[in-house]
């Protein structure tokens, strides 16, 4: 699992820093929740992590038509959805609609990152949780806060994935110490080596010996 984590980290993650450094929202928040959203990238099709819906009015090459799961209160009304697939009554009143519907589309991660940024300073309802953005676990708590999945246990999974990357990054950074103390070690042992042989091979070259003649 850990190296799925670092997988994505390093392929989103400057993708991640562009947006946080354009609105100040934490590069590991943007990563944990685009991964959470997206199933850690498999089903981002053109670049759509979030799940972000289009409008018609949107351009041909903005959008995309993708089949979704919506629960509803009442049965989908006629021309609400693009397709609708099936309708399915649960056991708590409410209706399970498969159906198609429009999606944004983009041109790279980091334009979704960017977009996506921008639902929270366009939301009134993300106001205080902007003023956190910064910290990620504070931000992460604060989006759930507000509104923004009805998922009971939405900001601790993000918090939780919040963790592995920031963890991912102390990791790194430890082993890229270790690595280097090891190199400088190696280093000077190669040259003591070096050394060693080289005046072995003087002294045989010129009749020098480390040990005493013996007649």
């Amino acid at each position: 699992m850990e190296t799925i984590v670092q997988d994505f980290k390093l392929k989103y993650k400057d993708a991640a820093l562009a947006v946080e450094e354009a609105t100040g929202i934490s590069h590991l928040f943007i990563l944990a929740q685009a991964a959470l959203e997206s199933g850690w990238g498999q089903h981002a099709p053109r670049n759509m992590f979030f799940g972000v819906k289009a409008t018609r009015n949107s351009n041909e090459a903005d959008r995309q038509l993708l089949l979704t799961t919506e629960i509803l209160s009442s049965p989908p009304a006629v021309g609400q959805f693009p397709a609708i697939i099936s309708v399915r009554l649960r056991s708590d009143g409410r209706y399970e609609c498969i159906v198609k519907d429009w999606f944004r589309a983009y041109p790279s991660p980091e334009a979704c990152f960017a977009d996506h940024a921008q639902f929270f300073f366009k939301n009134k309802r993300y106001a205080k949780a902007l003023a956190v953005r910064a910290d990620p676990y504070k931000f992460a708590v604060a989006v759930a806060q507000a509104g923004y999945a009805t998922d009971p246990a939405y900001a601790q999974k993000l918090c939780r994935l919040i963790s592995r990357f920031a963890n991912l990054s102390i990791i790194s950074s430890a082993n890229w110490q270790i690595d280097s103390s090891a190199n400088r070690f190696i280093g000077k042992s190669a040259y003591r080596q070096i050394i060693f042989i080289v005046g072995i091979a003087w002294a045989a070259g010129t009749g020098f010996s480390l040990l005493p003649i013996r007649a």
